[in-house]
């Protein structure tokens, strides 16, 4: 602090003018650029801004195209229910859901399970192979047949089940269902009407 010669107002050390009457005072150097301090630096932050923006679009792209994104794009990966059903469980859900079919049309079946021409436990785990025979008696035969064994047919490669007969005794009819055969392979390994491989 300072007094101006001229009033004698207290003046700040880097005022150069007095405000009181105008007098023009000397400043030091030094204390000229202290001002400085008391300004404020400016710096306009809106590149700085706009560069930050386009790095992370940028990593959000090039994250997106990767391998990564993609991944995280595609979601969870939804596990197919019939990968967890065991033989028994297959055996059984063909026999469950025959049997509500069957009464939804107003019919009864006695089931027979069969492994290799002799009578099998549905609820074993060792069979490896077998059949089922129904036998029912359908209102109308003709159209109620497929509409009772279709909907098991899905179950039919888990539960190792080869065939599914049902035997209409009042329509003296027999209808079989079978899994379709896999691909017939050749000596050198690959499928008919398929080149062998190089």
């Amino acid at each position: 602090m300072k007094d101006c010669p001229r009033c004698e107002a207290p003046l700040h050390d880097h005022e150069s003018v007095c405000p009181r009457c105008g007098e023009k005072q000397i400043v030091s150097k030094s204390l000229s650029d202290s001002s400085l301090f008391e300004q404020k630096s400016t710096m306009n932050p809106v590149p700085v801004i706009v560069v930050i923006v386009l790095i992370i679009a940028g990593l959000g792209f090039a994250a997106k195209e990767s391998w990564i994104g993609q991944l995280l794009a595609r979601g969870p990966v939804q596990a197919d229910p019939m990968d967890s059903i065991t033989p028994v469980v297959a055996r059984q859900l063909i026999e469950e859901k025959i049997t509500a079919n069957l009464a939804s049309v107003g019919a009864t079946g006695k089931f027979e399970w069969k492994e290799n021409d002799g009578k099998a436990d549905k609820n074993s785990p060792l069979i490896k192979s077998c059949t089922l025979d129904i036998e029912t008696a359908l209102k109308d035969p003709k159209g109620q047949h497929d509409m009772v064994v279709e909907p098991a047919k899905a179950y039919m490669d888990k539960g190792n089940v080869r065939a599914i007969t049902m035997n209409d005794v009042k329509a003296h009819a027999t209808w079989t269902y079978t899994l379709a055969p896999p691909a017939p392979t050749g000596a050198d390994g690959a499928s008919e009407g398929e080149a062998p491989p190089q």
